[in-house]
């Protein structure tokens, strides 16, 4: 009887004494390559999966059970996913035995949560190297948090299937605050705030601050499209002498994490220089 040769396997129907046989499970047609098996070596089965098949085949050669199986392993491109990032990893097929990879295999992959299907099963080939770049999928991350987003990824017409969670997290804000430390009693409170993105620097425009002096709110001021805003804008006149406290809080979004500033400000007496008025009426006063 004359066995099909595979990728330069022997297929048979059992194992014999004299050469290592092993169950191929989930062949893969474009490449030859296998998955899974079961290997029988010294007249025994060396490792049982528990999953199913009806291939046998025989290697004439090797005596060490090294036969070709792939595997399709997951590169992390980016450490954190934030809301309105694009997917930007890879993914590399290769032969599991020399860790090559393996070109111009269909993959297939989709994007659910467990709310439901985000992108449905979409086809990918590799490249020379073996390597799908997942930002061909052009899905971007979306504000969902506490739950990952879930890629599924297989070769194409196989069942079996890999999975990779991603949790994304929202950015860290910063607040910058351009004021006085010391002020005298009849001042406008004044100065000038930033809010911005922690990691980037840039401006987080059209978000609310809330302003406290001593743990009371003296109001709310939104940020411009720079990301600024200026404290003159409120209506306060410092009048209690000594120190005070300034809070300015922001209470984070659906981007945003929430961030807050304090600062402690002396307030010295009230301004004792006389303008040209106050002497005149001071004039007026003695003569009369």
């Amino acid at each position: 009887m004359t066995f099909p040769i595979i990728n330069g396997w022997v297929c048979g129907v059992t194992p014999t004494n004299e050469k290592i046989g092993a169950l191929i499970l989930n062949s893969h047609s474009v490449t030859g390559h296998y998955d899974y098996a079961w290997c029988y070596m010294d007249n025994k089965w060396a490792w049982d999966l528990d999953r199913e098949g009806d291939k046998v085949v025989t290697h004439p050669d090797e005596q060490d059970g090294d036969w070709n199986k792939t595997c399709i392993n997951y590169i992390e491109s980016v450490v954190t996913y934030h809301p309105g990032s694009k997917l930007e990893d890879r993914t590399q097929l290769v032969n599991d035995t020399n860790g090559k990879g393996i070109l111009g295999v269909v993959l297939n992959f989709r994007i659910f949560t467990y709310y439901g299907i985000l992108k449905n099963w979409t086809s990918l080939q590799t490249d020379n190297n073996g390597y799908v770049n997942l930002s061909d999928l052009n899905f971007t991350f979306f504000p969902y948090y506490n739950q990952p987003f879930i890629i599924e990824y297989k070769i194409d017409g196989e069942k079996d299937y890999y999975s990779k969670y991603i949790f994304i997290t929202k950015f860290d804000s910063q607040l910058s605050v351009n004021i006085s430390d010391v002020v005298n009693g009849g001042d406008k409170l004044s100065g000038e705030v930033s809010l911005v993105n922690k990691s980037s620097g840039l401006g987080i425009a059209g978000v609310d601050l809330n302003v406290f002096i001593d743990g009371k709110s003296v109001g709310v001021l939104r940020t411009n499209d720079s990301g600024y805003v200026d404290l003159s804008n409120i209506n306060y006149t410092f009048s209690n002498l000594g120190e005070c406290n300034l809070t300015i809080n922001y209470g984070g979004d659906d981007y945003y994490n929430s961030t807050g500033y304090l600062r402690s400000i002396r307030v010295n007496r009230f301004n004792s220089q006389l303008s040209v008025n106050d002497i005149v009426m001071l004039c007026m006063l003695v003569i009369s």
